[in-house]
């Protein structure tokens, strides 16, 4: 028996997998930035997330949901997936940044269904430091 609860726990200790995260460094000219909202996200607060993240490092922010403003030089896109396991998680958050449709900032947070249980810390317990990384102004 006690081998078989060894076996368990070293199996349940291998299991987990770090999430991979990638980020391309927003360019430091931009001040402003357009959060377009994805109306196939249904995370409450999500572009809340995304506003706080570009309010922390500096600049304007604003959020729109049909026409694009002309004012908007920079604009942010995302995607958003969640899975369950126990309770919901993250799995995938993809957030770029386009300027006149070409990408010029970049953050992907793609956490596998055996991550370790920090999955399932707060949206921006998780997105918070990848944001800022990607918004930060060298």
């Amino acid at each position: 028996m006690r081998l078989i609860m060894v076996a368990a726990v070293a199996a349940l200790a291998g299991c987990t997998v770090p999430p991979t995260i990638t980020v391309k460094q927003a360019p430091a000219e931009m001040t402003h930035v357009c959060i377009e909202t994805n109306p196939r996200v249904n995370i409450e607060g999500f572009t809340d997330i995304l506003s706080r993240a570009v309010t922390r490092s500096g600049r304007t922010v604003e959020v729109f949901s049909r026409a694009k403003p002309e004012r908007c030089e920079f604009v942010m896109y995302y995607t958003v997936r969640r899975s369950w396991d126990i309770q919901t998680f993250l799995t995938l958050a993809d957030v770029r940044i386009e300027q006149a449709s070409k990408e010029v900032a970049s953050m992907v947070y793609d956490q596998p269904r055996n991550g370790p249980t920090t999955k399932w810390d707060s949206f921006d317990k998780l997105l918070d430091p990848f944001l800022d990384r990607m918004l930060a102004r060298s």
